[in-house]
Formats: structure tokens, C-alpha cells, sequence
């Protein structure tokens, strides 16, 4: 009798015996776990917080959003002075995962509400929800706050291009009629 394994599982067993697989730094393994302690230690040492690694070449910061340590994302952010354009694109990622309380607090360090990721929008990321795996659409209630929050601090932003039609039939076909509500009154207001 054969085993099947899962094409998931082929595929990680392979690109990991070609050497394909990218490890995340010591700096990024602390923030996915929200050590705090270790972060610290390592910035302190010299570890640099803007090293993209990984698959995807992510900062620590984008890192620990991920994971959803927050309080290890507030420490780089505060312990590294994040440049803009990865706050930015810290803004897109917390938005698409409905973290509020993140989306704000980088707002608050100078995260750019209308900047552009690979063509999106922060605020489309919050109504249309990430595109990852690891975080499906958590409903409207959240994504509604982040979308919100998002206006609150930037009432002229707009769904456009692709990806605002996109996030806008996302929450149409989701019915989240309160999240609809506040964009479809940010579009009226353009008219």
C-alpha cells in the first residue's frame, strides 16, 4: 500500500531538500512569538529590524502581524523606527488581517493611509480581507472597525482600481451592510 502525502507537504519536503526554503532571521523567529525579551536583546546587539527574510522577505514587523504579536509589533515599531515604506506596508497588512488596534497605532507612528502596495490600497485590504492562508475573512464586525478606523484618520479615501472593486464585491457578497454603508458614502461623497 502507497501513502499519499499532501502536494503541501511534497512541496515543502522538496524546496526544503533543494535548499529553496528561506529561514527567518533570529529577529523575526522573536517577533513570531512575541518575545519580547529577545527582541530587545537582539536589536541591542546589532540585529538589524528592517532585514526582510523569510519566503516572503518580510520585516520582523510584518512578521510578528503575521503571527498576530502585537505587542512584539508595537516593540519594532517603537524600538526601530520603521521608514515609512515599511510602515506602510505594515499599514496593508494589519488592515487585510482586521487588526484595529494595530491599523491605529501605525496611524498614529506616520503609516500613510492613501500609500499603494502592489497596486492595493489599506483601505481595500480592510474591507476585502488578506489574501492568506493563514487569516480567512474574520467576518464583518472586525473588518468594518478597520475600515473605520482607516477613515477616521483619512475621510477622503476612496475604493479604486481593481483591487477597491474588488474589496467592494467582497463585501457585497459577505452582506456586510455596515461596512458597505461607510464606503458607498465615501463614493457618494466623491460624486
Amino acid at each position: 500500500m502507497r501513502a499519499i502525502v499532501p502536494p503541501a507537504l511534497a512541496l515543502a519536503v522538496t524546496l526544503a531538500l533543494s535548499g529553496c526554503v528561506m529561514r527567518v532571521s533570529p529577529l523575526a523567529a522573536a517577533a513570531r512569538r512575541g518575545d519580547l525579551a529577545e527582541i530587545d536583546r537582539l536589536i541591542a546587539a546589532g540585529d538589524d529590524p528592517h532585514q526582510g527574510s523569510g519566503v516572503n522577505g518580510w520585516t520582523p514587523l510584518q512578521h510578528a502581524l503575521h503571527k498576530g504579536q502585537q505587542g512584539a509589533a508595537l516593540r519594532l515599531m517603537k524600538e526601530s523606527k520603521a521608514p515609512s515604506a515599511e510602515l506602510d506596508q505594515a499599514l496593508f497588512m494589519a488592515a487585510g488581517y482586521a487588526q484595529t488596534a494595530m491599523v491605529q497605532a501605525l496611524l498614529a507612528a506616520g503609516a500613510d493611509p492613501h500609500a499603494t502596495v502592489d497596486g492595493g490600497s489599506a483601505l481595500a485590504n480592510g474591507a476585502g480581507g488578506a489574501f492568506d492562508l493563514d487569516y480567512a475573512f474574520s467576518g464583518c464586525g472586525p473588518h468594518t472597525e478597520t475600515v473605520r478606523a482607516l477613515l477616521a484618520a483619512a475621510p477622503d479615501l476612496r475604493l479604486s482600481g481593481v483591487s477597491g472593486g474588488t474589496a467592494h464585491r467582497a463585501a457585497e457578497d459577505r452582506h456586510c451592510t455596515e461596512m458597505l454603508a461607510l464606503l458607498d458614502r465615501k463614493t457618494a461623497a466623491k460624486n
